[in-house]
């Protein structure tokens, strides 16, 4: 099952090049969104969740998942083919000492969960624990 589509993405995101909506949609409904999809999936089924059982067409969570498989999609996307031309998210530069460091936006190219994401499908609980000083441990 492919929770989300190329409209979902353009909803969300604005409009999209050829070049991107091929690589979404891939040849036969194999491309970008049904590869992240499947890896959300099989994310879930380590959880212990049918995702399939929980997105279905008239659930508010249908949507959160749709729109997180958008937004590994776009991280993906925005990971250009050359180096120079990929979005830094973060850069510093010196000038005597030639010190040059830049932070890439998913540089290796990867499909990854960040945690912001497992968040919001709700698979990522706070923990509350307690150092105890005394004891010299931690407790739940």
């Amino acid at each position: 099952m492919i929770y989300a589509t190329s409209d979902d993405y353009m909803r969300f995101y604005g409009s999209a090049t050829a070049e991107q909506l091929n690589k979404l949609n891939g040849d036969n409904n194999n491309g970008l969104l049904a590869v992240v999809s499947n890896v959300l999936k099989l994310t879930a089924e380590s959880k212990n969740i049918d995702l399939d059982e929980k997105v279905t067409d008239d659930s508010d969570y249908a949507l959160i998942v749709s729109k997180v498989v958008c937004d590994i999609c776009k991280r993906e996307l925005d990971t250009a083919e050359n180096e120079y031309d990929v979005n830094a998210t973060q850069a510093t530069e010196s000038a005597l000492g030639y010190s040059q460091s830049i932070t890439f936006n998913n540089a290796g190219g990867g499909i990854y969960l960040k945690q912001n994401d497992l968040k919001q499908l709700g698979w990522l609980k706070q923990k509350i624990m307690l150092v105890d000083p005394l004891i010299g441990g931690m407790n739940d």
